[in-house]
């Protein structure tokens, strides 16, 4: 049973649709609305759709694209759902909207109602196959599976999460947490998946998307928003709009969400933009300088005919890094367009998203846009009370599942998933790491030559001395899936010139050494390193290099990038 927890329910009611009527606000040029949650499969025994009942839906709320998710929902098995649903999955337009060259409709599959569903609602865009390991204890295997191909998209439906940093307001395992998404952290840091789903804007101050949200972005976790309604059971008013290339194609929305380009609003009229220095938008990356602020500025454009007196006024607020920093009141009686311009001033690598909520906003939520990011003196985006809160969340999670709360084989299932559970836990931990002053011993210098995820952060695990036994060097932000070399030298190149392919720090004219090193899924990586008694009181010089791959460039692009790099100085 499809089922919340009470303490969720005040910020997901669904309020019919009916009630947010008014006058629709027509998106700007290039703009679509689109929808990562509909059915045809219902809730409360209603018939089930046909794929010309949902493509008249589509037509009746003027949706764009629609994410057609098939689920589990009334069939007594796997196979179950493969005879009657199956031949739909195809990775293809629907044959249903193929005739129609301005609305498209692709089937999916959200893991719900299968075993998976436990640890949260997985959806799965752009698949070509419906055969599955539906019958994996959480989605990780599902992931690894259909993100071979690299059209597909991957994300949570309907999360909603704590506010809080506090270790003892993490979500309750317990009844209902299958709508939470309560693996999405670990999937967001291993690289697994794209999105997360919104049901409703409205900010509730103890739980909601933004709860999440918030938290990933200021890890450098780079996951886009989107909007569902879950017309099976939720059937929540959201409206999401996605900026996408043409030819409009189902394939080019999907890389619009992966890209970011998307804004979300409580019904259809209110659209919420965002743009920075005149020239980057949504889910843009920005290179600035510390001496540089940011001119910001925030559009709102309210349908005319709004029902409700309450939704023609209100505040558009400026995000940043899960704060609301500046605000600017607009009141829009008759509808149109409210400008807000903000002046953010940064200091550090970040990320800012607008909101705007009206007077009615326990009914209406109003909107939100996705984010902009910005890399500040070539540093990466990282907080440490982010990274610690989901070292916490990955050490709650594990207990939970080795006390048995979860579906979960002892024997066969449990060591696998605990190897996950660490694995992203020490991506956490070096989130945190990478926001906390450099231990004794250890000098930073040179800036990274980043890749697609951003500057790459050198780290350490500890102090570097002869007695360690587990000294490890990390990197943060590397191509995903990648293979580079850490370089070890005697000397250092501060200034980085000489070396065509990338800035290395190391001197490479004086004697060094290489180390093959890989990543993971998420672009973390660690290398173990043995000292000897013959560098004590020595110095060394450290730094990371990686090949691009094809599906991350970088920015600066090249076939290679490259780490900040270290000075060690090995202690007694």
């Amino acid at each position: 049973m499809r089922s919340f927890p009470a303490a969720c329910l005040a910020g997901l009611l669904s309020i019919p649709v009916a009630a947010q009527s008014g006058g629709a606000v027509s998106p700007p040029p290039g703009w679509y609305k689109g929808d990562t949650h509909l059915h045809v499969q219902l809730c409360l025994g209603l018939p089930q759709l046909t794929p010309e009942d949902m493509y008249q839906k589509m037509l009746d709320e003027d949706i764009v694209f629609g994410g057609a998710q098939l689920w589990g929902v009334n069939l007594p098995s796997s196979q179950a759902f493969l005879d009657q649903f199956g031949w739909l999955v195809t990775g293809a337009e629907s044959p249903t909207t193929l005739g129609d060259p301005v609305h498209f409709m692709q089937y999916g599959i959200e893991l719900s109602e299968f075993r998976t569903e436990q640890f949260g609602h997985a959806q799965l865009f752009g698949i070509s196959s419906p055969y599955l390991p539906f019958d994996e204890p959480y989605p990780a295997p599902a992931f690894d599976l259909v993100r071979q191909d690299p059209k597909v998209l991957t994300g949570y439906a309907h999360v909603n999460w704590s506010t809080s940093y506090l270790p003892a307001l993490v979500p309750v395992i317990g009844e209902g947490v299958d709508e939470l998404g309560i693996m999405s952290p670990l999937d967001a840091a291993l690289g697994k998946i794209d999105f997360i789903e919104s049901p409703r804007v409205n900010i509730d101050p103890f739980f909601g998307w933004y709860g999440l949200y918030y938290k990933l972005l200021n890890s450098g976790f780079r996951v886009a928003l989107t909007g569902g309604k879950d017309n099976s059971c939720l059937n929540t008013p959201i409206t999401m709009y996605s900026k996408v290339e043409q030819p409009l194609s189902f394939q080019g929305w999907l890389e619009s969400i992966r890209a970011g380009r998307t804004t979300i609003s409580d019904g259809e009229h209110l659209f919420l933009d965002l743009e920075v220095n005149g020239a980057f938008g949504l889910g843009d990356e920005l290179q600035v300088l510390s001496t540089s602020p940011l001119n910001v500025k925030a559009t709102l454009t309210v349908g005319p005919g709004v029902q409700l007196p309450g939704q023609k006024a209100g505040s558009i607020h400026l995000i940043h890094d899960g704060g609301a920093v500046q605000s600017v009141p607009y009141s829009l009686p008759e509808g149109g367009v409210a400008v807000a311009e903000f002046t953010l001033p940064v200091t550090e690598s970040g990320w800012i998203a607008a909101w705007a909520n009206n007077d009615t906003a326990f009914l209406d939520g109003g909107a939100h846009t996705g984010a902009i990011y910005f890399t500040v003196d070539g540093k990466p985006r990282c907080r440490k009370a982010d990274g610690d809160y989901f070292v916490t969340w990955a050490d709650y999670l594990l207990t939970a599942i080795q006390l048995g709360t979860f579906d979960v084989d002892p024997v066969t299932e449990l060591p696998e998933l605990e190897a996950y559970v660490a694995e992203a836990r020490k991506v956490f931990a070096a989130v945190a790491a990478c926001d906390t002053p450099d231990p004794v011993g250890v000098q930073r210098y040179g800036v990274s030559k980043p890749s697609c995820k951003g500057p790459l952060h050198l780290d350490v695990t500890g102090v570097p001395s002869v007695t360690a036994t587990d000294f490890h060097i990390t990197t943060l932000n590397a191509p995903p899936d990648a293979v580079g070399g850490l370089l070890v030298g005697i000397g250092a190149n501060p200034s980085g010139v000489g070396f065509p392919l990338f800035p290395a720090y190391v001197d490479l004219l004086l004697p060094f050494t290489s180390f093959p090193v890989s990543s993971n899924g998420g672009g973390y990586s660690e290398i173990l390193v043995e000292m000897t008694p013959t560098v004590l009181g020595g110095t060394s010089y450290v730094q990371t290099f990686w090949f691009n791959t094809p599906s991350c460039t970088g920015f600066a692009g090249g076939i290679m990038c490259s780490s900040d790099a270290l000075e060690l100085t090995f202690q007694p």
